[in-house]
């Protein structure tokens, strides 16, 4: 009769080590796994886009022109953020077509004579292309 063999002696049982290497990588994919569904989850959304073309379209305007005074500059400004939500949701809404690989999102916004190419992830923008254009056609439309 052959003597049994203890799982210890083949490798297969629990050991110090082997416990603590199958906890680390256990740790490590639900580590990973949590970071994927908040990148996920954090996808900009057509609201967040619309946000960033109007946070972008009100530092341009900042810059118009020096001269302005202050009453007038105000008026300026209010005006672009009453009107420019206006645009930002009819080119949002009517004028962009959103393609989600993933954790991201590529907007592309076709403007007169230009596409705005944005990346978005983890609700951060990238433009692509067309962004500077893209800005000062929005800025026109506005006027």
């Amino acid at each position: 009769m052959k003597p049994k063999r203890s799982l210890h002696a083949t490798g297969r049982g629990t050991s110090a080590s082997g416990g603590a290497g199958s906890r680390v990588r256990l740790v490590l994919v639900v580590c990973v796994t949590a970071l994927l569904v908040g990148l996920w989850a954090s996808n900009p959304s057509a609201e967040h886009y619309q946000r960033y073309l109007e946070q972008q379209l009100a530092a341009r305007a900042s810059t118009i022109d020096p001269s302005i005074g202050g009453e007038e500059r105000r008026r300026l400004e209010m005006m672009i953020a009453v009107k420019g939500r206006r645009l930002m949701t009819a080119v949002v809404h009517d004028h962009t077509r959103r393609y989600t690989v993933g954790m991201a999102s590529l907007y592309v916004s076709d403007l007169p004579d230009v596409h705005l190419t944005t990346l978005g992830f983890a609700t951060i923008f990238v433009p692509v292309s067309g962004h500077e254009r893209g800005i000062l056609v929005l800025g026109r439309l506005l006027f």
